[in-house]
């Protein structure tokens, strides 16, 4: 016979679990059983299991947390919060002011529930802070695909212009809309595109660059492309009217 599984009740595993605010660990060791069953039986139950920081917290509180937890342990939440957020720290800043790495209050702020800068407001504020330096990414000077900071995408130059109002994540701007803008001295209005005149994606010789609003554009594109496939037509009919001829 296979070994028997004991039985744990749903009323006592979230009384164990939340009421009493025990680990997984600890509820396994109270029932005799493995911590894998444990978290078995959550799932199953559909008891929710605490999030990454609720787990952190829980740890701390029971004396139990590691290295990062320990060195920032004493420092509140909305001390690092306001460090962070308001005063736009780095990491590197915050740790130099508490003497950790700036991995530690990495790590610490994903534990404690504090949202972290996703990639484009990293190099955001770098780049305000004029500390931006491509050597700190993978994706720049030490990626095995760096390029000088020039990229295609679907047919189209991108830039690498972090700090650019148009950048995207990666901190990369059309290089068509660089263009534009540099040729008219001024930004490009919301809510406005640029057409490349010939219809290749990469020619961004200014004379080529047309810019208008999304809903013209969206509009003049169809019909172009209906005079296209007419002066196609044309083409073929007066090619084989020559082969005819010959």
């Amino acid at each position: 016979m296979g070994k028997q599984v004991p039985f744990i009740s749903e009323v006592d595993l979230r009384q164990l679990y939340w009421a009493e605010q025990m680990t997984m660990a600890e509820v396994a060791h109270r029932l005799g059983v493995d911590r894998r069953l444990i978290g078995k039986r959550l799932k199953k139950f559909n008891i929710p299991v605490r999030t990454g920081s609720e787990a952190s917290r829980l740890a701390i509180s029971k004396g139990r947390h590691r290295g990062y937890e320990y060195k920032l342990k004493d420092v509140p939440e909305s001390e690092l919060r306001r460090l962070y957020w308001d005063e736009e720290l780095s990491c590197a800043d915050i740790a130099e002011k508490f003497g950790v790495e700036s991995h530690t209050v990495a790590n610490y702020l994903t534990h404690i529930g504090i949202p972290k800068r996703n990639r484009s407001q990293q190099m955001n504020l770098l780049y305000q802070n004029g500390k931006f330096d491509n050597k700190c990414y993978a994706s720049g000077e030490r990626s095995h695909n760096w390029n000088g900071g020039r990229q295609r995408s679907n047919g189209y130059i991108r830039i690498l212009k972090p700090g650019h109002y148009r950048a995207n994540q990666k901190g990369y701007v059309l290089e068509h809309v660089l263009i534009w803008e540099r040729a008219h001295k001024k930004r490009l209005p919301d809510g406005w595109v640029i057409h490349h005149l010939n219809g290749i994606k990469d020619d961004n010789r200014k004379e080529n660059l047309l810019a208008m609003e999304t809903s013209r554009h969206d509009r003049f594109i169809p019909r172009l492309k209906r005079r296209i496939k007419e002066l196609e037509a044309e083409v073929a009919t007066l090619k084989a009217k020559l082969e005819e001829g010959n």
